[in-house]
């Protein structure tokens, strides 16, 4: 009974009169009909107005202060209480317009009682017009067609946003790539932040945004800093959150890191490569070998590789002779771990040992009602509460390092699961939430930091660019590696994107294929490395190495080269027999222009053509990129022709450019075949 006079008072209030603020840029209102906030562009008049997705207004502004720009809104948000029932949760918005931009901060404080699951913000800024694209940053970043009908509209996974298979960035946009004219938020809570796709009535694909209690409580505001933009796109959008991401003391550049550790600068130009050996350490070092005599210059070679018996391998000798061979290669040797998964002590399970073993059982993350968080099976596996993850390195580490003057460490999963994975940890005896999870796996890397060795992770959440060298996995569309444009698959006559994908993995290089999303030009752009590339390297994912498949290599490459970032490959032996004079080209071809830029700010980046098969990236210093995705020749104003899957950088000289040829060509369609179907000896 209390609720429902809550919510008659609640709509009541909608029949105040309409209040109204605006500065140089900016205009606020609410409608009063749907409590929808409405934003008006005072430099072109565009109008935003939020779409309501539900049939009730939930939202109504009760207090103005035009003076310092400051409105008051209550609103009862669709929520699920901590038992599961569905109830309406009080929030106070307070809008704060920005006095200088076309910006407002939205700050929502809980202003109920009990315990909660989540809640969620049911209002929403879309785009109706043709064209209109969501800025969703997955991987590197896509532009995704709003309207769920296009025929290259895709499915997006509805869960916590920020996470490895969902967005890498703490913020989301909509725009017309072609003015450039949107509307961007960027999400300072993302701890809790979750996401839903949802459709408007009109058809828009939008995400509502929510959050999830820490434990069950709604202790804190959480915010929403929404951006119009009149022109510049995606670009000044990333700019923008470049801004704010240095602003929250979040920015560190390489060339900072470098004074801490200057091996840092090894980054420029090198490439990830991952020896994989069966019950010996012995095939990295023919592997090694192979790519140096092949012109591999500069290598980051994982030692042990990962399918080896790790440092309970029982012949040391044999680990320090193929360790100090890398090290007389002129290769920096790191070493794969883990940070979250805690393996039963047993020999049987001696492959996957890592060094986190010895936290079974006592420092395993326990569920609400007392079960182990478990990865891979509650009988055999289990989850490190973070509260040890420093605790642990600090017992393993120095004398791992004493032994083996590893140059860097790359820790697992830190940089793509979602925090609530091991976060919420309701043991008595150590309990932890999402908060205690960031700061600790921050503490973790700023240890190893500190014993000066470079630091790597999966995917590329951003919170961990100030402790992260570089980054496997952004570089691919990970939710996106075996599937493909929807357009693409209906002219294939494949009846999903399995099936495709068996085609295109039965492919040889000489054959057509299909692009899939991730190395088609329909979708990707280079957000994330518009924000951070002079933070961290970023490469592709262990299963989507350069020769994984052969067909697409030399497309990998081309990005590559556009975005200035490290080839990775993770392969048998018989494998580098086969491919280490493809590798030993990639590496010439990508760090031309990585032993350049790869530590570099990129600071632009565009559609050379309106078929997006032409693209150009600019990086700090003057240096930049054209790539030709394209069928046909293009040949840029002033310089020379660019063929087909290849490129051509150049270096700005006042007005003018200098363009410069790669040392060697892309690899051939015929040279991947030959090396395909070889048979290494």
């Amino acid at each position: 009974m209390k609720n429902c006079l809550l919510l008659l008072a609640f709509l009541a209030g909608f029949c105040a009169s309409p209040l109204h603020a605006a500065h140089q840029a900016l205009g606020f209102s609410v409608n009063e009909k749907t409590g929808a906030i409405v934003l008006r562009d005072r430099r072109t008049g565009r109008v935003w107005e939020q779409v309501l997705l539900g049939d009730k207004p939930v939202q109504r502004l009760v207090k103005k202060d035009p003076s310092q720009k400051i409105f008051q809104l209550e609103c009862l948000l669709p929520a699920v209480r901590r038992d599961g029932k569905p109830e309406a949760a009080p929030f106070q918005i307070t809008a704060t317009l920005s006095k200088s931009r076309p910006e407002v901060e939205l700050s929502f404080l809980f202003t109920g009682t009990g315990q909660w699951r989540e809640a969620s913000y049911p209002y929403v800024f879309t785009m109706t017009e043709p064209g209109a694209c969501n800025l969703y940053p997955h991987g590197e970043g896509m532009l995704v067609p709003v309207k769920k009908s296009d025929p290259d509209a895709l499915d997006f996974i509805s869960d916590f946003y920020y996470g490895g298979v969902h967005s890498l960035m703490a913020c989301f946009g909509v725009l017309n790539p072609t003015s450039g004219s949107g509307i961007f938020t960027i999400l300072p809570n993302i701890e809790s932040t979750r996401a839903n796709w949802s459709v408007t009535p009109g058809g828009e694909s939008v995400i509502k945004f929510g959050w999830q209690p820490n434990k069950g409580v709604f202790d804190r505001p959480y915010k929403m800093l929404v951006s119009l933009y009149d022109q510049g796109g995606y670009v000044a959008m990333a700019r923008r959150y470049r801004e704010w991401f240095a602003a929250t003391g979040q920015h560190r550049s390489f060339a900072e890191k470098a004074k801490a550790n200057p091996e840092v600068k090894l980054l420029a130009g090198s490439m990830v490569f991952y020896p994989m050996t069966v019950n010996t350490p012995e095939p990295a070092r023919t592997m090694a070998d192979l790519i140096k005599a092949n012109g591999v210059e500069r290598c980051l070679i994982a030692m042990p590789a990962p399918f080896a018996p790790q440092h309970h391998y029982p012949d040391r000798e044999k680990l320090r002779s193929v360790f100090n061979h890398v090290l007389e290669l002129g290769y920096t040797p790191f070493r794969y771990d883990q940070f979250r998964d805690a393996f039963r002590p047993d020999p049987l399970l001696g492959a996957h040992f890592q060094l986190n073993t010895d936290a079974w059982p006592d420092k395993l993350a326990l569920q609400e009602n007392g079960v182990r968080v478990a990865a891979f099976g509650p009988d055999k596996s289990g989850v490190i509460c973070p509260k040890f993850f420093v605790s642990l390195a600090q017992k393993h580490l120095p004398e791992i390092f004493a032994e083996f003057p590893y140059k860097a460490w790359y820790l697992d999963c830190l940089g793509s699961v979602s925090f609530n994975f091991e976060g919420d940890c309701y043991s008595p005896a150590h309990p932890a939430d999402n908060f205690d999870a960031r700061r600790e796996r921050l503490a973790l890397l700023e240890y190893v930091r500190s014993l000066g060795k470079l630091t790597a992770t999966e995917c590329g959440l951003d919170y961990l660019c100030p402790v992260v060298d570089w980054f496997e996995g952004a570089a691919s569309l990970i939710a996106f590696v075996e599937k493909f444009p929807p357009s693409v698959l209906a002219a294939s006559g494949a009846k999903d994107d399995a099936e495709l994908w068996k085609r295109v993995e039965k492919a040889l290089p000489t054959e057509r294929v299909p692009w899939t999303v991730s190395l088609s030009t329909k979708y990707r752009i280079p957000f994330w490395s518009l924000a951070h590339h002079d933070e961290a390297m970023n490469t592709w994912r262990v299963e989507d190495g350069m020769h994984n498949q052969p067909v697409y290599w030399a497309r990998k490459n081309l990005w590559s080269a556009l975005y200035a970032s490290a080839p990775m490959y993770r392969v048998f032996e018989f494998e580098v027999k086969k491919y280490a004079p493809q590798m030993g080209q990639t590496a010439q071809y990508v760090g031309f222009v990585t032993r350049r830029v790869g530590l570099a700010a990129m600071i632009d980046h565009r559609f050379v053509t309106p078929d997006r098969q032409v693209q150009e990236t600019r990086f700090d210093g003057g240096f930049g990129v054209i790539a030709n995705f394209g069928e046909n020749p293009f040949r840029p104003e002033g310089g020379p022709e660019i063929p087909p899957g290849e490129y051509i950088a150049y270096e700005s000289q006042g007005n003018g450019r200098l363009y410069l040829a790669p040392p060697c060509r892309n690899l051939s369609p015929e040279q991947l075949a030959a090396a395909m179907q070889s048979k290494p000896k």
